[in-house]
Formats: structure tokens, C-alpha cells, sequence
């Protein structure tokens, strides 16, 4: 089990596992469009090149430009991994990138450079995944609970890393695709969802990238325009309105509002809170913070040139409230007070992928079963991969991706 990639990444990757794919064996990749209008990447075997002086003495220039094509492909997918830009990028993977052969040279890309570089996305991904620091009692704490799991687990110091981070991503998942089934099931009932439960209660502001233009509302917007911006959105039309969606793009409209409700942003911070436990039960802390304002934290959504949907969210509390259970105390201490420039964020990049919501906005979600998700989660260990696999096909495809991390800058506070 490994850190979750994105598809493209991801196709990179498989292309370089194949059985007869040796290290030193080249990639082409080129980006097609769709039936639908999806860009696509497609990857085929570079035959007609080689590394090394002579094969670059030989190499045509149309060669060299599906070779710069790749590099681009493959150096654009390494940074949607951590960001917008190359200086995003942790040196540690940029080193193994060998960026100078990605200045339009013409050089191919090899299978041991795409393992090679993804290995170390990977370790790089893992290893900020749970950050702590700062002073006061609760830092250490939070460290010991972070190196109680990671003794648990198995392998190399990175290894280590790599399997809580894999962990951590896998429990977000499959809680959210819990409560996502079953938000989409009352929509498609024509029950009120859990967007509109929440929608006047928003703890963040939603920014929707539509070409060139960002709309967004606030907790204050009405009901009925929050709507119809996201008809626009997932029509990708500004006239759009949320009354004349039918079949699949409604659909669509119900899984960003399945996104937009409060329980995504829970079952994420799950992920933390449960993985950090050895079983995954009874989570050893809890973070909270009343009246927090929806302007400390964001979500930007987005669809990808390739159809996929992109929801980034930054949840931040400023002025944190934490519960620690630790074998320290003979009972839960609970921090509260930091001092100013204290905070925790806890940080998702989600993508489904273009053929799983297609996928998605086609299924019929009135036929899940909540209660054997919830009977299923009974188990001592491993609850919410138990209760995810009773969704059958309902659960969430490789396509769905939740890449989830945890940074806490924390001074003073004071445990009561």
C-alpha cells in the first residue's frame, strides 16, 4: 500500500510496472481529446529512441518534441501533487527530477526515472503529512501519539511514513463515501440533503472555477443562488440554473453539494484522529474551536481539461481547542487558550476522476444501505474499510483520490 497518486501519475506508474518494461525502457504520453470533450492522457512504448550521446546524435525533431510532450505531462503531474507551480515542488523530488532534462532538450523519460521520482513523491508526501510544532504541553503529546502509531507499523522510518500517510488517506475516503452514498441517496429521493442543512452554517468560503472566472458565496447567500452557482459550475455555462438540471448533470450538482456540506470536511480531519490510533478506535484527540469564522479557511473546486473534479480545502482553526488522551494523564486533558500565531490546518486535494463521475452521476444511490455500513463498522479493528465494503458499487474507484494532511503551529495553551 502506497500513498494515493493522481491518475496521471498514476499512469505513469503503471506504464513503468508492466511485466517486459525494463529501466532503462521509454515512454511517449500525449494528451487526446474524448468523445465527451475530456482531455485524456494516452502513454505508448518509445521503440525509436535510447539514452545515451548516440541515440541523441539520430533523434529526430519530431521525436524530441513527443519527448518534450512527456517530460511536460509527466513534470505537470508531479506538481498538482503538491501545488500550482515547479517551486512547489519538495527539493527532494525536484533533485530526483533532473530538471535540466525537462528545458525543452528533447530527452526521453525512462521507467527507472518515473519510479525513481515517484518513490520519492511519495516519501516526500508522507513525510508532511502530520506536522507538529511550537511549545507548550500539547506539542509533545501530539508527537508521542504520532510516534506511539508509527511504532506500530512496519518497515523503514520512510516506510512508516508512507503506510500512516496511506492510512490516513484511506479512513478520510471511506467515511466520507459512507455519509456520501447516503447524502446522495436523500437527494435523489428528493429529501432535503445535507447541503441544505448546512448551508447557512458554512465553516469556509467555496471559490468555483469556471474558465476564467471564480464565483463563490458566503453563508449568508440564499439557498436558491447558492444553487444556481453551481449549475453554473458543473454545466460550466454562467447562465446556467440549478431548476433546468436533469439525469447526470444533477447528479453532478448533488455530488459538489455532497463536498460542500460539513460532513466532508469531518470525515476528513477523521482521517488524523482515527489513524493515529493503532486500531482505529477510540481516536486519542479531538479538535474543535467555537465561533470560528468561515474566512480562516477556504475550498477551491475546479474541473481539470481532462473532466475530472477538483476540490482543494484548506480547514483551518485559529484558535484551536484540542483533546489529548495519552497514558500521561489518568484522564483526557484538554488545551485550549494558545498563544496568537497558533493554528492547525488540516489540507485536502480530492479528484474524481472523469470516468468515475461519470460513473457516479449515473448510479443509482437510492438502493444503499446505510445500516449494514453501520453494523459493519461494529468490528474492533479496521471499522470504516469494514463498513465501506459493504457499498459494493457504490464505493468509491481507484478514479476517487483524498490526499489529506495535518500541520499544527501550536504556542502555550493550557490544559484544563
Amino acid at each position: 500500500m502506497g500513498v494515493e497518486l493522481n491518475s496521471t501519475l498514476n499512469q505513469f506508474v503503471n506504464w513503468a510496472s508492466q511485466t517486459g518494461i525494463g529501466k532503462d525502457d521509454l515512454v511517449h504520453a500525449k494528451t487526446t481529446q474524448g468523445a465527451t470533450g475530456a482531455m485524456t492522457v494516452t502513454l505508448s512504448d518509445n521503440k525509436g529512441d535510447g539514452i545515451g550521446f548516440f541515440a541523441a546524435r539520430r533523434r529526430s525533431a519530431d521525436v524530441k518534441n513527443a519527448n518534450n510532450e512527456t517530460r511536460k505531462l509527466f513534470m505537470d503531474a508531479v506538481i498538482k501533487m503538491f501545488g500550482k507551480t515547479i517551486d512547489d515542488v519538495p527539493k527532494s523530488v525536484r533533485n530526483k527530477m533532473q530538471l535540466n532534462d525537462y528545458k525543452d532538450k528533447g530527452r526521453p523519460l525512462s521507467a527507472r526515472r518515473i519510479m525513481i521520482v515517484t518513490n520519492a513523491v511519495k516519501d516526500a508526501i508522507a513525510a508532511k503529512a502530520f506536522t507538529v510544532s511550537g511549545t507548550g504541553d500539547a506539542v509533545p503529546l501530539l508527537k508521542k501519539a504520532l510516534a506511539d502509531k508509527l511504532d506500530h507499523l512496519e518497515g523503514s522510518k520512510n516506510e512508516k511514513a508512507v503506510a500512516l500517510k496511506n492510512e490516513m488517506d484511506s479512513i478520510a475516503k471511506n467515511r466520507f463515501n459512507m455519509h456520501f452514498a447516503f447524502d446522495m441517496k436523500e437527494m435523489q429521493r428528493g429529501e432535503q440533503s445535507q447541503f441544505q442543512k448546512d448551508h447557512d452554517r458554512m465553516m469556509f468560503i467555496p471559490k468555483f472555477k469556471i474558465g476564467n472566472e471564480t464565483l463563490s458565496f458566503t453563508a449568508q447567500t440564499p439557498l436558491d443562488n447558492k444553487n444556481d452557482i453551481i449549475a453554473k459550475f458543473v454545466k460550466k455555462d454562467t447562465n446556467a440554473k440549478f431548476s433546468d438540471l436533469k439525469g447526470a448533470d444533477l447528479n453532478k450538482a448533488y455530488v459538489v453539494m455532497s463536498f460542500l456540506a460539513q460532513r466532508f470536511a469531518m470525515c476528513m480531519l477523521d482521517g488524523f484522529t482515527w489513524g493515529l490510533t493503532p486500531d482505529q478506535n477510540d481516536a486519542k484527540f479531538q479538535l474543535g474551536q467555537p465561533n470560528r469564522g468561515a474566512e480562516c479557511s477556504s475550498m477551491e473546486l475546479s474541473f481539470g481539461d481532462d473532466g475530472s473534479l477538483n476540490i482543494h480545502l484548506e480547514d483551518v482553526r485559529d484558535d484551536p481547542q484540542i483533546t489529548l488522551d495519552d497514558d500521561t494523564y489518568e484522564r483526557p486533558q484538554n488545551f485550549m487558550e494558545f498563544s496568537p500565531g497558533s493554528s492547525v490546518t488540516c489540507t485536502t486535494d480530492a479528484k474524481i476522476d472523469a470516468k468515475e463521475l461519470e460513473t457516479i452521476c449515473q448510479t443509482d444511490y437510492t438502493k444503499y444501505d446505510h445500516a449494514a455500513a453501520n453494523n459493519a463498522m461494529s468490528v474492533e479493528q479496521n471499522p470504516n474499510e469494514a463498513g465501506a465494503a459493504t457499498m459494493g458499487s457504490l464505493r468509491f474507484g481507484s478514479g476517487a483520490t483524498f490526499n489529506v494532511s495535518f500541520n499544527a503551529v501550536l504556542y502555550g495553551g493550557e490544559a484544563s
